[in-house]
């Protein structure tokens, strides 16, 4: 054998391999709901740049391994191991709506979990040839490329054809991104391994705003892999419909609420239900958010911002006739809220631009703009408002007036931060909560001036936590401890008198306990996975996400990789020590069922 033949040989398996991936894939088209051509192109695009990279991968062992007995052994297990992992993506996608992973496997080796999934089993049999075949096919089949197969001279030509494919697919993917074009963006989530590629921060590097020319509030694509909600929400007729006031204090974490730290906050509390042992549903803003207003695991986001799908909260807010003004200190489309929470409300109605990059100045002008706004409306129709702060976020911004916790850094040197001088940081991200707090009280009073408060449901709380190395970190997005993860909550409701509560909430109850509030007949388990904060439901913990994995918080912390195929399923103490136990595998399977209920 002539080692010059053996890339030619490397480059036929390759291509052969790619038909063969071709064809055990179908299955995955029977979940396109919309952007079929383009769904062709993904398809072929996300094979082609997967075996590329194989080859790329191939050619340099097919030139190095001898005997040639190891090489066709490696290369056979090399791509039976990749046919068997789509083999088996396709049935794991049809059960829950996300690829083959981590999750999966702990659910498919967890006591019950192939009996929740109606699997048998001839499917492990099914299993069991499809691999032998594959091991066979793939030995045999290079054996006689490696003896017959001559020099192929194209082999230049043919990667850049499928180069050529694949660039195609990621610049229509790429505009489909900017023009917010949902049918092909949701086309993403379907093909294993397929990459999506953004350009919108590239283009803003050269002054060029897509959002301003393709607004981010469109409609849902006319074909959803969404099933949200799993009914439709039916209301009673001639309820009192209150105002609604969301004010959301960017990583306010649950030790912050005190008199010596909010005092303004702590003081209308106790016109307030106090919930004290209340979790995000994210450790950082987009999951967090996403949980207050969707009432949905993080998970879900990804699906829910590749078809700007609007909560339903929002819907039906929109349908029961409420005015809406939006205000936030940094702007929506990063994260992208104006694409997900707010997709359906007027651009008229949000405000989350203020000429400036100073903290300070753009938390002062948004409360200012919120007490005007309700001093200057004419409407009779009854309003949701929102209202996000970022001085406490990243730099701990406030005015001299605030520094009250001393000493204090003069700025943050994130590179030098360890617990040993961590205190003056600390510090002053509680002076920027102060600040925060006063803003907020200036908002309350605003609502007391106009006698709204009569009327006026207001809910205040945080999108995530803070760390100061209590448990080794710093910041938040990093784990899923009670200081980044457990938020106050301050749920005032006219006529309701003070109560603290010290059960476990999580923010996914916020919007069933308000729908319950304007009269919606449903069972929350209809679109989301809360409950009513003022009924009697007890929970034995709560979900908390970020962006490759999701935690469940109870008596202990399990952390399980949602996205990473592989990481493995990790159980913390409440301290945050590592324990040597599983789940319970009556609550991960639970779990595998909420995360694929409403997704089709």
């Amino acid at each position: 054998m002539r080692d010059k033949n053996r890339a030619s040989a490397a480059l036929i398996l390759v291509f052969l391999n790619f038909v063969v991936s071709l064809v055990i894939g179908l299955p995955y088209f029977s979940f396109v709901r919309s952007g079929y051509l383009f769904s062709v192109l993904a398809y072929v695009s996300n094979f082609l740049s997967l075996h590329l990279l194989f080859f790329l991968l191939l050619l340099p062992v097919a030139q190095i391994l001898r005997p040639r007995f190891i090489l066709k052994v490696f290369v056979s297990l090399v791509y039976t191991v990749f046919h068997t992992t789509i083999f088996l993506d396709i049935f794991t996608y049809r059960f829950f709506r996300f690829h083959f992973n981590s999750l999966a496997l702990n659910i498919l080796t967890t006591r019950g979990g192939w009996a929740t999934l109606s699997l048998s089993g001839g499917f492990m049999f099914l299993s069991i040839l499809f691999i032998v075949t594959v091991l066979a096919a793939e030995y045999f089949v290079f054996s006689f490329l490696l003896k017959k197969t001559p020099k192929f001279n194209a082999g230049i030509a043919a990667v850049l054809c499928a180069l050529a494919v694949v660039f195609t697919d990621k610049m229509i993917f790429a505009y489909a991104d900017i023009t917010n074009n949902t049918d092909i963006m949701s086309i993403s989530s379907v093909f294993p391994f397929y990459t999506p590629v953004t350009m919108k921060k590239f283009l803003g590097k050269f002054g060029i705003k897509p959002e301003e020319r393709f607004p981010a509030r469109v409609r849902i694509n006319r074909k959803s892999h969404l099933r949200y909600p799993g009914r439709e929400l039916v209301f009673e007729k001639g309820k009192n419909l209150p105002n609604i006031v969301f004010i959301l204090i960017d990583s306010f974490r649950y030790d912050m609420f005190s008199p010596e730290i909010s005092p303004e906050v702590y003081g209308f509390s106790k016109k307030c239900s106090v919930f004290r042992n209340h979790y995000s549903g994210g450790n950082c803003s987009r999951f967090g958010v996403f949980s207050l207003f969707y009432g949905l695991h993080g998970s879900y986001w990804f699906r829910f911002l590749s078809e700007r799908r609007a909560p339903v909260f929002m819907d039906s807010l929109k349908n029961l006739g409420y005015d809406f003004k939006i205000f936030a200190a940094a702007k929506l489309t990063s994260p992208e809220f104006r694409q997900t929470c707010f997709a359906e409300i007027e651009d008229k109605d949000i405000t989350d631009e203020f000429g400036t990059r100073d903290k300070i100045a753009r938390d002062t002008a948004l409360a200012d703009g919120l007490v005007k706004w309700l001093d200057e409306r004419k409407s009779v129709n009854p309003f949701f408002a929102f209202v996000f702060f970022d001085s406490a976020h990243g730099s701990y911004s406030y005015t001299k007036e605030f520094e009250k916790f001393m000493p204090v850094t003069g700025s943050v040197n994130y590179l030098k931060l360890n617990p040993g001088n961590i205190r003056p940081v600390f510090n002053r991200y509680k002076n920027s909560i102060g600040f925060n707090d006063s803003l907020t009280g200036r908002i309350i009073k605003g609502l007391e001036k106009k006698g709204l408060l009569a009327n006026t449901v207001v809910v205040i709380s945080g999108d995530h936590g803070e760390e100061f190395f209590e448990h080794g970190f710093y910041g938040h997005n990093g784990a899923f401890t009670d200081e980044q993860a457990k938020v106050p909550l301050i749920f005032y409701v006219p006529g309701r008198s003070h109560r603290e509560f010290k059960k476990l909430t999580s923010h996914s109850d916020v919007v069933p306990t308000i729908l319950e509030m304007l009269g919606c007949r449903n069972e929350s388990s209809d679109y989301c996975m809360g409950y009513d904060l003022f009924g009697d439901y007890r929970r034995d913990d709560v979900v908390c996400s970020t962006w490759d994995k999701l935690a469940v918080i109870g008596e202990d912390i399990t952390v399980i990789p949602v996205m990473s195929r592989f990481q493995r399923v990790r159980k913390f103490d409440r301290n945050y020590r590592e324990l040597d136990r599983k789940m319970d595998n009556k609550r991960f399977l639970l779990l595998s069922r909420e995360l694929r209920r409403f997704v089709k």
